[in-house]
């Protein structure tokens, strides 16, 4: 009888700073941290507060009024491209430029998904027959 030995080499990862860094998670602008600005209603603010775009958002209100800014250098990753267009009705993107045109973009292809004009299916052939 032969015995059998496997050996396997894995890099060492610092886990803690790979999920900090959300290397686990697909970016966008080739990963690439982007200077991010928008402003936002108020409704946000203990979120962003309680669990924060990344640890040096800068969050200023906007005189007195019931909206605020946030400056940020991060990534854009898919989890944060997806809360931008869930929350698009409460912010507006300032920059970058690419980033605004991105979550325009979803936001106008969900409208007109759901809007009654438009339609994948005829209403002869609904989902659930």
């Amino acid at each position: 009888m032969i015995e059998e030995k496997a050996h396997v080499d894995i890099n060492h990862y610092d886990i803690d700073m790979l999920v900090d860094e959300r290397e686990f998670e697909n970016a966008y602008f080739d990963r690439v941290g982007q200077e991010i600005f928008f402003v936002f209603h108020e409704e946000l603010l203990e979120e962003l507060k309680l669990k924060p775009i990344c640890v040096n958002q800068d969050i200023k209100q906007i005189e007195d009024h019931e909206y605020y800014e946030l400056r940020v250098t991060s990534f854009i990753t898919t989890s944060l491209m997806n809360w931008l267009v869930e929350k698009a009705h409460l912010i507006q993107i300032i920059a970058p430029q690419e980033l605004r045109e991105e979550v325009v973009y979803r936001a106008t292809v969900a409208l007109e998904r759901n809007d009654y004009g438009y339609s994948i299916m005829t209403l002869e052939n609904p989902i659930n027959d």
